[in-house]
């Protein structure tokens, strides 16, 4: 099972704490860490920038966009700090332009985020840029549209995530029973494509019942945080995990591994002793 840290946001325009996230990841367990790749006058309109929201960078929704940015140097030095960490470094593509300059970076992954499944354009861009396995994220998406998209990405390794558009996700909206659907749909019977899960609700529970339900799973993707009162202004901060709660979740994950065995139904040397205590 791989774990990815998903710095988002939360990396708050710097590079400094950027590197404290990644560094408290690898700490964790986690397999990688993954920030987000954007192009800002390319994502929204001058309308939107223009727009009043409060953040630490200003006013405006425009002070907020870039504000929280890293710069495509900061991505360098993140990816080599990551390098040194033992973590693998990935991030999510939100337009053309991001997506080409980001190719130079040279990820161990490439993310479609949810809100970009439906842009045939850009996911093709990047199955045709990027050499490294790419991920799709499938919230508020169908069937249909998941199968459009794939048909953008060629001869790539896809791994196909789970995922529900709420920020945080309320527990009785998770609907874990559709990684099934995707199981069935795109990993069984010779497709061969890997299901993940990326995870909006708080806590814990969600991936480590997920995962000991659905064996199959091969990557859990979290928000994650060094604290989350710390940043008011972040929309994400809700749904990510604490270093603690990192640990804890991957300590839990690795225990599903261990706990089920081969499934053959026999003695086993660890019950022999109290067997001769108790049988008498």
């Amino acid at each position: 099972m791989k774990v990815i840290a998903e710095l988002g946001v939360g990396v708050a325009g710097s590079i400094d704490h950027a590197s404290k996230l990644a560094h408290a990841a690898a700490q964790a367990g986690c397999y990688a860490v993954k920030t987000q790749l954007r192009d800002v006058e390319t994502c929204y309109s001058e309308v939107k920038l223009a727009e009043p929201k409060e953040s630490p960078w200003g006013t405006t929704y425009g002070d907020y966009a870039f504000g929280r940015e890293l710069s495509l140097e900061d991505h360098t030095i993140l990816h080599d700090r990551c390098n040194e960490l033992g973590l693998g470094y990935g991030f999510s593509v939100w337009d053309m332009v991001g997506a080409r300059k980001g190719a130079s970076l040279e990820p161990e992954f490439v993310k479609i985020p949810s809100a970009k499944i439906r842009d045939h354009g850009l996911i093709a861009t990047v199955a045709r840029l990027y050499s490294c396995p790419m991920i799709i994220s499938t919230g508020a998406s169908t069937l249909h549209e998941i199968s459009a998209a794939l048909c953008c990405v060629g001869d790539k390794r896809v791994t196909l995530m789970h995922c529900v558009m709420q920020y945080p996700c309320e527990k009785k909206n998770l609907n874990l029973a559709a990684l099934v659907t995707l199981y069935a749909q795109f990993s069984a019977g010779g497709v061969g494509l890997d299901i993940g899960l990326s995870d909006h609700s708080r806590g814990i529970v969600a991936p480590v019942a997920a995962y000991s339900r659905y064996p199959w799973l091969t990557m859990v993707e979290k928000h994650f945080t060094l604290d989350r009162a710390g940043q008011p202004w972040n929309p994400d901060a809700p749904a990510s995990l604490e270093p603690d709660g990192m640990r804890r979740m991957i300590r839990d994950l690795r225990a599903v591994d261990v706990m089920f065995g081969d499934g053959e139904k026999r003695v086993l040397e660890c019950e022999k002793k109290d067997y001769a205590r108790l049988v008498v």
